[in-house]
């Protein structure tokens, strides 16, 4: 039997789509996203192994995957990491620092704390610092966000998909 023309179309987008979306598992941490995302997280999680900061927040990433934009899903079954983007594509290390800032909301979420707020963004940036000196970055990029504020007024509507929605990271 032969199979429509449109409908053999729309399989070979179907199949064209599954084959540039991939998966693979880097560090424990389920990676999903195209191919140069997945090169590009994993050059992240190089940089991260080993490192105090990293330590603490990987028990609560189970998924690093590609996004419009940023922001850790901390409430999912598997905790989730989309990351857009202008984050995965600055250097590596900016991403890694990233993914210990992210990976720490997730924790403040498991701990039972605020994880959305100005105090825990505070707290994100903290450790994000933290993580750009275990990996020697530059020192730019240390003070840049050592000296980042939180506004409280921002977090209105923080983790939720308006808020995902309305980012450009």
């Amino acid at each position: 039997m032969a199979v429509p023309p449109m409908l053999a179309v729309f399989l070979s987008v179907l199949l064209l789509t599954t084959v540039a979306a991939a998966a693979e598992e880097i560090q424990g941490i389920d990676v999903e996203g195209s191919a140069a995302f997945i090169t590009r997280t994993g050059e992240a999680l190089a940089l991260l192994r080993g490192t105090e900061s990293f330590q603490v927040v990987k028990p609560y990433i189970s998924i690093i995957k590609e996004g419009e934009h940023s922001g850790m899903w901390a409430s999912l079954p598997k905790p989730t990491y989309e990351v857009g983007e202008v984050t995965w594509k600055r250097s590596a290390v900016w991403f890694a620092g990233s993914i210990v800032h992210d990976g720490y909301h997730s924790k403040l979420f498991h701990d039972g704390k605020k994880w959305t707020d100005s105090q825990a963004e505070t707290d994100c940036l903290k450790i994000q610092a933290q993580a750009l000196r275990e990996m020697h970055a530059d020192p730019a990029d240390v003070a840049y966000v050592e000296k980042l504020e939180p506004h409280p007024e921002s977090y209105t509507g923080a983790g939720t998909k308006a808020d995902y929605k309305a980012r450009s990271w």
